[in-house]
């Protein structure tokens, strides 16, 4: 089955509005035109986001959202960095940390608790970033707050997984669960939970 193929099986299951459907094929088409690369881990970590989320109990259907969505702020990005084939200098990465914030402005007044999520997924990386997070967009209650930053952690880790397990890159060589787990160790029980249940393949 395509990429595409599942998501439209995910779409049905879970009863996805029409014109939720016609964004996200808006914003992925759009995508694919500048990175075709980028478009299609934006489509995998949409449909591994959802299986998580659900096996979690935090919603498979938010799962899609928040991980098709994560890094539409990308549309905002230079292609010709996006697609560098080289290493990326100082001013490479500081440019595609704009993507976040891009994003949250892309979202913010359609989509706001999407918007809440990922604009907080790249806090948990080594270099975490933005440097000052909007505050959240609604009044939630102190429950909900704490559910956003668990989901914004949770894609974080299925945005580090689709990576290493996709892509090639000698920083993450060696065994790719040893190296998950040393990147994202602070929710170590999670991955052995994610690996046992072979929600993540990393053997």
């Amino acid at each position: 089955m395509t990429l595409d193929e599942s998501l439209n099986c995910a779409y049905e299951k879970l009863s996805i509005r029409q014109e939720d459907r016609l964004l996200f094929s808006n914003y992925l088409s759009i995508m694919h035109l500048k990175d075709r690369a980028t478009a299609e881990h934006m489509k995998r970590v949409g449909l591994k986001t959802a299986e998580v989320f659900n096996f979690f109990g935090l919603g498979e259907k938010a799962g899609l959202y928040v991980g098709i969505l994560h890094d539409i702020g990308k549309i905002a990005i230079d292609p010709e960095i996006l697609t560098k084939k080289g290493e990326f200098t100082k001013e490479d990465r500081d440019k595609i940390k704009e993507h976040v914030m891009a994003g949250y402005k892309m979202l913010a007044g359609r989509n706001d608790f999407t918007a809440d999520v990922i604009v907080r997924h790249h806090l948990f990386s080594a270099d975490p970033y933005p440097a000052n997070v909007p505050e959240f967009r609604k009044e939630y209650s102190s429950e909900t707050k704490e559910t956003i930053n668990k989901m914004a952690r949770v894609l974080a880790l299925v945005d580090f997984y689709d990576a290493l397990t996709t892509r090639n890159n000698e920083a993450y060589a060696g065994n790719k669960k040893e190296v998950l787990l040393k990147h994202n160790a602070a929710v170590a029980d999670l991955i052995e939970r994610l690996c046992e249940e072979k929600i993540f393949d990393v053997f």
